[in-house]
């Protein structure tokens, strides 16, 4: 029996030496290493790295176009025709595209309509989208898309974040629970192995029976299989927490081991404690995930203007003035130059049941409802878990104050019970009762302790109170 009472011992001091080598940290500056260093965090950056890249793409779509074309035909020694074409294409918007090009042709059997001046001829042109793409066309709406989505990317950010951060949040609070359940069976072993060595001199001594040594001993033992049992839900836990501790891009394995948690007493937000309706709708007009719901709707009202404009005809009207080589001139000292000098044409397009174009803007429409219909469940469920969130936290903190004040009553009895032993009115076993309920209303009150920290990273996290 003094063998095992040693070996006791042993255990309690090497978890002692442990503990003198951890690390304290803070709730708050856990959440902030989770920012600074989580890998979820870096990839979110990425969606404003690919916004940017889907903005320049569309961008794109406007820049000038270098271009050229050349044919040649050679049969039986003659060469038929040489045909060449070169220039330049530019959209500059509100439907209109430039085009300047360079155009030369020879040879024995060419086309009369491919017919040039000896010099080649420039031509200089305007192409517009009279009707139909004159206000929005699909580069345009690519283009105020993409300016959106760079938006909803930095929104979107906000969101991957949130949830990390509440994913993180709970982690770190069963795992201060389990730290402090763990400090508390090894505090009642110490307890119960300084005990059981009183009452063994108390029974050499021929004051307590032999039976009361037993009741002790097997005390310890049931305290040294809860240390055992704490100490794993430890270990598993600081294994949890290490997924949110990165390091050099890997896990910080140690770290999770040698951090201890310091948790101040709790406060209530004094937002939290105003049953504002005002407040509580600006919260969820507010929050990075109904905002996502306006972006989603920006993107498709975007699309219903271009699907829309598709309902009216196409009419692209053509004009380009032509050149004698690189020389804009009249034929004749008295021709005109827009007149005779130049080329142009008409296009025109209309389908006449529109039955593509008016599904097409029944689904946007269809959509639309959609988005809008997930938005008011959104804000309903938000609206939800504020108010449960908040609720949860109201009765976890008074009950966390209310098992504070019962712990110090029943750690009195077991006191006054501890005494009463010492003067031989009680016994062993009574006090095993008293250590029991101790321990039990200790679990109860960390317990409770650990529902608010969670209910609270929970309503933070709903209402997006102070942001990231």
């Amino acid at each position: 029996m003094r063998r095992f009472g040693y070996i006791l011992l042993a255990l309690l001091t090497t978890y002692t030496l442990n503990a003198q080598q951890k690390s304290e940290i803070q709730y708050e500056i856990f959440r902030q290493y989770v920012i600074n260093h989580h890998p979820v965090v870096k990839q979110a950056t990425l969606l404003s790295d690919q916004a940017a890249s889907y903005l320049q793409k569309a961008r794109g779509a406007f820049d000038p176009k270098l271009y050229t074309d050349f044919e040649q035909k050679t049969f039986a020694g003659k060469r038929y025709y040489s045909i060449g074409d070169a220039g330049v294409k530019w959209r500059i918007g509100l439907g209109m595209t430039i085009k300047s090009n360079y155009l030369w042709s020879n040879g024995v059997y060419l086309n009369p309509e491919n017919a040039l001046p000896l010099a080649g001829q420039w031509n200089l042109g305007l192409e517009l989208q009279a009707i139909q793409g004159l206000l929005i066309d699909e580069r345009r709406t690519s283009l105020r898309q993409a300016q959106v989505m760079r938006e909803s990317s930095e929104n979107e950010q906000l969101i991957v974040l949130n949830n990390l951060l509440q994913e993180a949040g709970y982690q770190y609070w069963q795992w201060v629970y389990t730290y402090r359940a763990y400090e508390a069976y090894q505090e009642t072993l110490a307890k119960s192995i300084t005990r059981f060595n009183w009452i063994r001199e108390r029974y050499l001594q021929g004051d307590l029976p032999a039976l009361d040594t037993l009741e002790a001993w097997i005390q310890v033992q049931t305290r040294r299989n809860e240390v055992l049992q704490a100490d794993q839900d430890l270990q598993s836990n600081q294994l949890k927490l290490a997924v949110f501790l990165w390091q050099d891009d890997k896990i910080d394995l140690e770290l999770a081991r040698v951090l201890v948690p310091v948790d101040p007493d709790p406060e209530l937000p004094g937002d939290m404690l105003l049953e504002d309706d005002a407040l509580l709708q600006e919260w969820v007009v507010s929050h990075p995930e109904m905002k996502a719901y306006d972006y989603k709707t920006q993107m498709l009202d975007l699309d219903r203007k271009w699907t829309k404009e598709q309902l009216k005809p196409s009419l692209a009207v053509s004009y380009q003035l032509l050149g004698d080589g690189f020389q804009l001139a009249p034929p004749l000292p008295d021709s005109d130059l827009w007149l005779n000098n130049s080329k142009w044409g008409v296009r025109f397009g209309f389908p006449l049941f529109l039955r593509k174009e008016r599904a097409n803007l029944a689904l946007t429409d269809q959509k639309i409802r959609s988005v809008e219909w997930d938005s008011k469940l959104k804000e309903g469920a938000l609206i939800s878990k504020i108010n449960t969130y908040r609720q949860q936290a109201l009765a976890a903190y008074e009950q966390w104050e209310q098992q504070e004040s019962l712990i110090d009553n029943l750690e009195l009895l077991l006191e006054g019970e501890t005494e009463k032993l010492r003067l031989g009115s009680s016994s062993v076993l009574v006090i095993n009762l008293r250590e029991q309920k101790v321990i039990e209303s200790r679990l109860k009150m960390l317990k409770w302790r650990t529902d608010l920290e969670k209910a609270l990273v929970g309503w933070q996290a709903a209402t997006f109170n102070g942001g990231l």
